[in-house]
């Protein structure tokens, strides 16, 4: 049998110069700080992120968490249970709210066990108005249509999604 941590530790090799960290592998260099490219470690640390909307006081990582969603744009967050990532996609809503002809319509698709614990969050910690598109068929569309024209944060499950089409018109 063979040994899988030494055809790793042969074919992966970790250099490490002060802060920085050199990833050899393939003949493809890239240096990484904290787990990122110096790259993207510069984009976040030039990205200032706009906390007016926000009725809560962010932790660090959160704060990076937002600015690395932010700065990469097409993006997943994940982490462990209960560090904030409902708080940091809700400062990216708002920060994007708060930015110069930045979108103002949002859109949430969560569990549907999850919908209520969203518009709790949003309205406890955000100037965001958030809209529950949930329910009946009539409470369904007069949400959604009342997100349409006046903005803000619809959430939904994907099942409620799934009952009526949204429409194509920009926001």
């Amino acid at each position: 049998m063979m040994n899988t941590n030494n055809t790793t530790a042969a074919s992966l090799k970790y250099l490490n110069y002060k802060r920085a960290r050199v990833l050899v592998h393939s003949k493809v260099y890239k240096k990484t700080i904290g787990g990122v490219t110096i790259e993207i470690a510069e984009r976040l640390g030039k990205l200032v992120l706009i906390k007016d909307g926000l009725r809560v006081t962010l932790r660090q990582y959160q704060v990076f968490g937002a600015k690395y969603l932010l700065a990469q744009k097409r993006t997943i967050l994940g982490d462990e249970m209960g560090l904030g990532k409902t708080i940091e996609a809700i400062a990216v809503m708002s920060h994007l709210n708060s930015t110069e002809n930045g979108p103002n319509h949002f859109l949430v698709v969560a569990p549907a066990s999850l919908t209520r614990n969203w518009m709790r969050e949003i309205e406890a910690r955000t100037r965001l108005q958030g809209f529950l598109v949930h329910g009946s068929e009539y409470s369904r569309i007069s949400e959604y249509n009342r997100w349409l024209n006046s903005g803000g944060v619809a959430v939904t499950s994907s099942t409620m999604l799934s009952l009526f089409h949204l429409s194509h018109r920009s926001c």
